[in-house]
């Protein structure tokens, strides 16, 4: 029961995300361990993905299919809107303390560098994923919401009880209750914030 638990505090949204083809060619991969969560994350179609999210306990899979992350599509420069043009400059992998792993993208037109940030620490406990994004242009550059992680877990055999365990990590109003604990049914979604 505590590899599922913890299985669902890597999420930080939870709800229905296109899959991409099973077909894709994964680039990049790194493998990201704790006690209770193994992962592998990598490159699809340019972007970030999560190819695969285990319970180390029992090795149950709980993404049926790679989840894609898109990058952040526009930028508002001086007033209009700009698309911009992400590319992959590189991934750094750091095994101090827990695994790291980042993925590198430019912009050159504004000038933006994006960071998708992976990471696990020793000891039970979730895989994490944020992104960060660097203005190095002279310009004020206004994003939208570029959302962390988008999809659907499916626990391969549910034990009599299952529980989400999550934690709010920023983003708007937090509320008073600190670890949320809610229990699953089936068809239930919960959005993690």
């Amino acid at each position: 029961m505590t590899g599922i638990t913890l299985l669902l505090l890597a999420l930080q949204t939870f709800g229905g995300a296109p899959a991409m083809p099973k077909t894709a060619k994964y680039l990049h991969q790194k493998r990201l361990s704790s006690q209770d969560t193994s992962a592998v994350v990598g490159l699809l179609g340019g972007c970030p993905a999560l190819l695969s999210l285990k319970c180390r306990a029992n090795g149950d899979e709980w993404v049926a299919s790679p989840v894609h992350i898109p990058l952040i599509s526009s930028a508002e420069v001086n007033g209009a809107s700009m698309p911009l043009q992400w590319r992959f400059s590189g991934v750094e992998t750091e095994r101090k303390g827990g695994t790291r792993v980042v993925f590198l993208f430019s912009s050159e037109n504004p000038r933006l560098e994006l960071r998708s940030v992976w990471t696990t620490r020793p000891g039970p406990g979730p895989l994490t994923h944020w992104i960060e994004v660097s203005n190095h242009s002279d310009r004020e550059v206004i994003l939208p919401l570029q959302e962390s992680l988008v999809c659907s877990v499916t626990p391969p055999t549910l034990p009599s009880s299952l529980q989400a365990w999550w934690v709010e990590r920023g983003g708007g109003t937090p509320t008073d209750i600190g670890v949320h604990q809610e229990d699953l049914n089936v068809g239930k979604q919960i959005t993690l914030t």
